[in-house]
């Protein structure tokens, strides 16, 4: 397996050719502007030309960061292939891990396919299966997309209950977030697409063969180059991407052609975007969320994601910011209990300006395609390398600044310097605070706890959605925080003066020289 290391400048590229003297179509290019699009990131600058050149059949794992135009590198070169394409069959395949990223991905085919004869569609769970086979065969079984994006399980289903769904025709399969579909089964979907994909010539008298439907014959050997009609090129993409031969050769991939951003590192290649500023903060688990909402205070008005370890903990803590802002409305979650409708929703109040702050947790942050996110906060320290990688990838997008920084409980501080060293991070700064200001923040932090308890025991009786937006009656004040007053819940122990006293002196750890 071969390597290639990129530069970090942006190159600039003219559109009517590339550097491998490939035409792309006018309509393509005009699709290009009309996104903005005018110049190539790196990993583009030299994966794109490379896929578009005349002959090139060869597999790629292309290793990247999350915002660094990966999506692109694929979209590209499949559209600018398939564009004069005669007759309509699924001549590419997309895999992708969840319902959020089909739909970003399909957004990006769109607007390049924009002018063109060329379709695509979707293939993806909590969609009636049935609306989508009339979207992906007529009924004489002739295919009406020529370009597929999919979650392997919902693939599977087609394969295996679509009349006429074949992928005997596909030119490219594309796996994007390599290391998280190759982690998990979905119905041993590796298997059954090459099955379907991959006829042996002993088998090719069993096929259905028509006039519109000839039969595309491959070797099942990736390394033999004896192939009928057009050949398979497969693409695997990730942030987080092993050089691992094996791993390679149980996936069909063997002899691929590995690109990476940066140089690599030891067995595994981990990349963050060049632009990204990072910091950490060490602090008591009593501290942390006053920390958060210091942080939060500086950050005022810019859009700023938060990252905690669970779905519970994700809950909770938006309901207590929620519960602390003066702005509730621009507090959410993104979370499972929010339906597809929902999340589009809400990047698209991201876009707007409405929300600055969303709370999620890792198992929703792969699919969420959130633009110009100034702010990554680790409320808990994520448990792996990679998760950090797609953590932080959030932020500093595009070429774009951004900004992440890591809470850290005291005695975390070493293992999270064992996990970034394989990254070639030895050390973070420390993210300045003011710790004048964030003593203010005690007196309304204590009653929005009270007032978080009273929350989730009326949602825990069905009282209360779980996506109402929620807030104090009244905000409060630094001068009223501690008189009797009805409309802010009484906090038996925030009115204790000996742990008032604490919470005084737990602060003047951050005290600066």
């Amino acid at each position: 397996m071969t390597s290639e290391a990129l530069a970090t400048e942006e190159p600039e590229v003219h559109w009517s050719k590339t550097e491998y003297n490939v035409d792309l179509d006018p309509q393509v290019c005009r699709n290009l502007e009309a996104c903005g699009i005018h110049s190539f990131f790196p990993i583009q600058h030299v994966t794109i030309p490379k896929i578009l050149a005349t002959g090139y059949t060869k597999d790629l794992c292309i290793n990247a960061p999350t915002g660094s135009g990966k999506t692109m590198v694929y979209v590209l070169p499949i559209v600018q292939r398939l564009v004069t394409r005669v007759v309509r069959r699924l001549r590419a395949v997309v895999i992708v891990p969840s319902r959020d990223l089909v739909v970003q991905v399909k957004k990006v085919f769109d607007s390049l396919i924009a002018g063109t004869p060329l379709s695509c569609g979707v293939a993806m769970g909590q969609s009636s299966f049935t609306s989508e086979q009339k979207h992906l065969v007529d009924a004489q079984g002739n295919s009406l997309i020529d370009i597929l994006v999919a979650t392997p399980g919902r693939l599977v289903d087609h394969l295996e209950q679509t009349p006429g769904f074949t992928l005997q025709h596909v030119q490219f399969v594309v796996v994007d977030e390599a290391d998280r579909l190759l982690n998990q089964s979905y119905q041993d979907w590796i298997t059954k697409l090459y099955n379907s994909i991959y006829v042996s010539e002993t088998s090719i008298e069993n096929l259905t063969t028509t006039i519109n439907h000839p039969a595309t014959i491959r070797r099942a050997d990736g390394k033999n180059p004896h192939r009928i009609r057009i050949p398979l090129i497969r693409i695997l993409l990730s942030a987080t991407l092993t050089r691992n031969p094996r791993k390679l050769a149980a996936i069909g991939m063997p002899h691929a052609e590995l690109i990476t951003v940066n140089d690599a590192m030891d067995d595994q290649l981990f990349t963050t975007p060049a632009n990204l500023e990072e910091a950490m903060i060490e602090c008591e688990s009593t501290e942390k969320p006053l920390v958060l909402l210091e942080l939060l205070h500086q950050f005022e008005n810019q859009l700023t994601i938060v990252f905690t370890a669970s779905i519970n903990a994700t809950h909770r803590l938006c309901r207590l910011l929620q519960l602390y802002s003066t702005a509730p409305e621009s507090v959410r979650e993104y979370s499972s209990s929010l339906t597809q409708k929902q999340r589009s929703q809400l990047v698209q109040q991201c876009k707007k300006g409405a929300i600055k702050i969303v709370v999620c947790s890792d198992a929703m942050a792969r699919g969420m395609d959130i633009a110009h996110v100034v702010n990554v906060i680790n409320y808990d320290v994520p448990p792996y390398l990679k998760t950090y990688i797609h953590r932080v990838g959030r932020t500093a997008r595009a070429g774009r600044s951004g900004r992440a920084v890591t809470l850290v409980k005291r005695g975390q501080t070493k293992g999270l310097y064992r996990m970034l060293a394989k990254a070639n991070k030895t050390e973070l700064p420390t993210c300045p605070i003011d710790t004048e200001h964030m003593k203010t923040i005690v007196p309304r932090y204590t009653a929005c706890l009270a007032s978080l308890k009273e929350t989730l025991a009326k949602e825990k009786a069905g009282h209360l959605a779980l996506t109402t937006k929620v807030s104090l009656k009244r905000p409060a004040s630094d001068d009223a925080a501690d008189e009797e007053d009805d409309d802010i819940p009484p906090v038996s122990w925030s009115r204790d003066e000996v742990k008032q006293k604490l919470m005084a002196q737990m602060l003047q750890r951050y005290r600066t020289e």
